[in-house]
């Protein structure tokens, strides 16, 4: 089996050479900058507009808490939905009974333990 020959590194194109910037970006992004459709914003434009980290604003969009819809493989999140979220909420009040959830069975178990009371 004949060996692969291999072009030495001083003669191969600098996109060739390991760890070369233009080796991990194969196209210019200016040339190739995704058409954004108005009133959306990327990751990183939302993430700026909320402060906080694209990721975090990812997994916003995955929990439904900002809309994001798909543009080829990009996702875009809806600039009406970032207003929306940054909008103060009103404050819900605590739960006065928070043995509410508990009350059900609490009863039950009373009321089977006042009839044993009774029969013995």
């Amino acid at each position: 089996m004949a060996k692969s020959r291999t072009i030495p590194r001083s003669r191969r194109p600098a996109a060739a050479h390991r760890g070369s910037i233009a080796a991990s970006k194969p196209w210019s992004q200016a040339q190739d900058e995704p058409l954004i459709p108005t009133g959306f914003l990327t990751l990183e434009q939302a993430g700026e507009h909320l402060h906080r980290h694209p990721r975090t604003v990812r997994r916003m969009a995955d929990y439904g808490q900002v809309q994001a819809y798909r543009v080829g493989r990009l996702l875009v999140i809806s600039l009406e939905s970032v207003e929306a979220w940054l909008k103060p909420k009103p404050l819900q009040p605590p739960a006065r009974n928070h043995d509410a959830r508990f009350l059900p069975a609490l009863q039950q178990a009373r009321s089977a333990a006042t009839e044993t009371l009774d029969a013995v």
